[in-house]
């Protein structure tokens, strides 16, 4: 599952001896697994809640929401086409929790991952190393340092 991949990447994250690039493929393929999770986890993971449910004994179902009747004004029409469909309650689950929890996780981790490229994306392989000219390797240098540096006046912790 999706939570053992997570697990595994964030143990093998802070290794000293882990490579940049080996990191971020990690992290790269963190996030397809959540994307390829957002497609097909949630028929998993309803039917590991039913069994959960059931193990304990609940009902595994989906409580309906009551429906909201407004009353209508004499000018306004009142088209079925217009009137918003209800939503079943497990797609209003799978709609405003599943879906917004995972796209919140793979939004985080892609922000991460940019980020993280940013700083440290030339020293990837020799050729984006190499194809940066002098100048725009000292800036990337004295970016990566700032970052770096523990406290303010402090040296780097490289």
């Amino acid at each position: 599952m999706t939570y053992c991949l997570v697990n595994i990447v964030s143990k093998d994250l802070p290794s000293e001896d882990m490579l940049i690039d080996v990191a971020m493929a990690k992290v790269s393929g963190l996030i397809a697994s959540f994307e390829e999770y957002r497609e097909i986890g949630f028929k998993q993971a309803i039917n590991t809640a039913k069994e959960l449910a059931s193990s304990m004994e609940i009902d595994p179902i989906f409580p309906k929401k009551r429906q909201i009747y407004r009353k209508k004004h004499f000018d306004e029409f009142s088209c079925e086409s217009s009137q918003m469909q209800q939503e079943s309650p497990e797609e209003a689950f799978r709609v405003h929790y599943f879906l917004y929890i995972v796209d919140q996780t793979i939004g985080s981790l892609k922000k991460w991952f940019e980020q993280y490229e940013d700083l440290f994306g030339f020293l990837f392989t020799t050729d984006k190393l190499s194809s940066l000219n002098d100048e725009d390797l000292k800036t990337r240098c004295k970016n990566l340092e700032r970052k770096l540096q523990m406290k303010e006046g402090t040296r780097p912790n490289i």
